[in-house]
């Protein structure tokens, strides 16, 4: 999976380059080391071109929020695995995700639909899916879903659903993830991102624990790569 440099530290080197470039170096040419000497630095996953372009526009951006543009690797990810068909449905980065997506989406991934006698796509499109869920064990309350599929799916529904695929197809240790879920929390998603964050799933936490609030495109798509290692 190619490394992509976080936002915020992309920020912060063209913050330097700005205070540098207006305070010392007014002239200086942004280079990489690769374009002066014998090497390779700084790696052909460094975003160079994007930095020199873009330095000073990234430096001056709001310090709470990056540009829309940050998820559009994890959709490009997704469409090249053939995962995301339509990515219309999924290029508002900042829009929520509804239920039904999310659950066809990952129902995809896991393997697709099962075929059941409970399936009804009549009910809803994303019915089946949800059975499917069930049925490989990810899902424990079909009604919870099948009532509220054009809902949009909160951060704790989410990390829930992905913490046991993690724990079962990846970690293949549900005992482990069992143990996170006996524990007393102020929430039971805390439960579930101790689990990703102890697992190195998720590095900044901080953007998931208003547990009840909806998840953004970008977001999802970021976490499901990390998940299903794209």
């Amino acid at each position: 999976m190619k490394e992509i440099m976080p936002y915020a530290q992309k920020k912060a080197i063209c913050e330097l380059l700005v205070y540098l470039k207006d305070n010392f170096y007014p002239n200086a040419k942004i280079v990489g080391h690769r374009e002066i000497g014998d090497s390779n630095c700084p790696g052909t996953n460094y975003p160079l071109d994007e930095i020199k372009k873009n330095y000073r526009a990234i430096a001056n951006a709001s310090k709470t929020s990056e540009p829309e543009n940050w998820a559009e690797e994890f959709l490009d990810r997704l469409y090249k695995k053939g995962i995301i068909a339509n990515k219309g449905i999924w290029s508002n980065y900042n829009g929520y995700v509804k239920k039904c997506h999310a659950a066809a989406l990952i129902d995809k991934i896991t393997g697709g639909t099962w075929t059941s006698s409970e399936s009804d796509s009549s009910i809803h499109w994303a019915q089946p899916n949800i059975i499917s869920l069930v049925g490989k064990g990810f899902i424990a309350n079909k009604d919870s879903w099948v009532g509220s599929l054009e809902t949009n799916i909160s951060k704790a529904v989410l990390l829930a659903l992905l913490a046991k695929i993690y724990a079962k197809d990846i970690a293949k240790n549900t005992t482990g993830l069992k143990r996170y879920e006996d524990t007393k929390n102020d929430h039971y998603g805390r439960n579930y991102l101790n689990y990703l964050c102890d697992k190195g799933v998720i590095k900044t936490p901080t953007a998931w624990t208003d547990f009840d609030n909806p998840v953004t495109s970008g977001n999802f798509m970021a976490l499901v790569c990390k998940i299903f290692r794209y």
